[in-house]
């Protein structure tokens, strides 16, 4: 397969088939030859196309008639988002998508998805997108219900192109990398979050200047927060829990390398991921100790810890712009699933807090369920445990218990943080 939008309806097809994520895009693009051109050609279409699947799918319906093969519909909406979003000429795109028939075996349908593609690329009455709710119907009622005055923002900050944040590693000298950026005419800004730098264009990152020496990491402004809240101090014994791939971790480790970090994953592969990102920032020689392990299994009573960070599984929906698949993919019975397992673990990691130690709960959920309503859930069976207001956090949604931050068009991702102390022994 060589036409890049028969690759990306293949690659579009079997995540929605199977339920997978894009977040594993590279490793599929990895299995074809394809120029670097290409490669971001496919990247930009996939990512499209989930980002309007609702605006393009609407269209679709509407001047589509009859059923269809659920690849041809995949087909189809990487036209018309091609037509629509993308700075190519119409004749071309619509070529190249009807030629994309072919490779995908789906021949006797080039006359349908051509016909098709000129309607629409003709019509002068399309719905306004600034207008068109971009969000599931399951998920846009919960956020209306529970932000009725942030929801059109919400759900206009869930469709943009997300910022890219760097956050400079604390146990590196800046004035080079700086130097760098400034002498490659890399442009950014600083933001509130300390030590972190926004860029103020989309970049190869593993390209970019002492990236490989580990100057700096991508992490989300709103994600370099949970290091920030922990404040971690030398010979503290700390936990994060659920923590590939591992940015957390690598945070805390620069702002106070004389730490006991005990990292911990259920994943054996994602460790991997883990252990690159210690070497390049030249952290793996600390006292770091690497648990294999699941978070709702039984733990060895002799493990206390000072602070526990708990960045849970959730249902990712405050980082939609990253991932527009969640949307698509994501359904109201698997955040039941997930709010079960957040308590699930919650529980478990209780006795694991020495008295007075402190355990910061954090998601990038914007669901109440998995956030505030969650720590009631605790807090309720757990009286010994209390909740600590966050200071740094006092430009967010501060909810009865925790610190809620909705995605933010020139700021961070959608993120919950709530900092527990325990007050006492269980």
């Amino acid at each position: 397969m060589e036409n890049p939008r028969a690759i990306a309806c293949h690659i579009i097809h079997q995540i929605m088939q199977n339920k997978d994520s894009l977040a594993h895009l590279d490793t599929r693009l990895n299995a074809y030859s394809l120029s670097e051109q290409n490669r971001r050609l496919v990247y930009a279409i996939c990512y499209g196309v989930f980002r309007h699947f609702f605006y393009l799918n609407h269209l679709f319906d509407q001047w589509a008639k009859g059923k269809t093969k659920a690849q041809v519909r995949v087909l189809a909406l990487i036209g018309i988002y091609q037509i629509l979003f993308m700075r190519k000429p119409i004749h071309a795109a619509i070529n190249e998508t009807v030629n994309a028939c072919n490779e995908l075996n789906l021949g006797n349908t080039r006359t349908f998805i051509n016909a098709l593609l000129r309607k629409i690329a003709h019509e002068q009455n399309l719905p306004d997108i600034e207008s068109f709710q971009e969000l599931p119907d399951w998920l846009y009622g919960k956020l209306k219900k529970h932000y009725p005055l942030e929801i059109n923002a919400i759900t206009q900050n869930s469709n943009r192109q997300p910022p890219i944040f760097l956050r400079l590693n604390q146990q590196r000298s800046q004035t080079e990398l700086s130097g760098a950026f400034k002498q490659k005419n890399i442009q950014y800004r600083l933001t509130e979050v300390p030590y972190c730098i926004c860029l103020a264009e989309t970049q190869n990152i593993s390209e970019l200047p002492f990236f490989a020496a580990g100057c700096f990491s991508v992490q989300d402004a709103s994600a370099q927060l949970a290091a920030h809240i922990l404040q971690p101090k030398p010979s503290e014994k700390i936990l994060d829990a659920c923590a590939a791939p591992g940015g957390k971790s690598t945070h805390l480790l620069e702002l106070c390398p004389e730490i006991e970090l005990s990292i911990m994953d259920n994943n054996a592969k994602r460790f991997e991921r883990i252990k690159e990102n210690l070497i390049r920032l030249k952290l793996d020689k600390l006292n770091i100790h690497l648990l294999i392990q699941d978070a709702t299994g039984q733990l060895d009573p002799e493990l206390q810890f000072d602070k526990i960070l708990l960045d849970a599984p959730c249902s990712a929906t405050g980082v939609i712009r990253r991932n527009p698949d969640i949307k698509v993919l994501r359904t109201p019975e698997e955040v039941k699933e997930i709010a079960n397992l957040q308590g699930r673990i919650l529980d478990n990691l209780a006795s694991q807090l020495k008295p007075d130690g402190l355990l910061l709960y954090a998601t990038c959920s914007i669901l109440p369920e998995e956030n505030e309503k969650q720590i009631t859930q605790f807090l309720d069976a757990h009286p010994y445990f209390q909740a600590l207001d966050i200071p740094l956090l006092a430009k967010t949604i501060k909810q009865k218990y925790g610190y809620q931050i909705l995605p933010q068009p020139n700021g961070g991702d959608g993120f919950y943080y709530c900092l527990l102390q325990k007050t006492g022994k269980i």
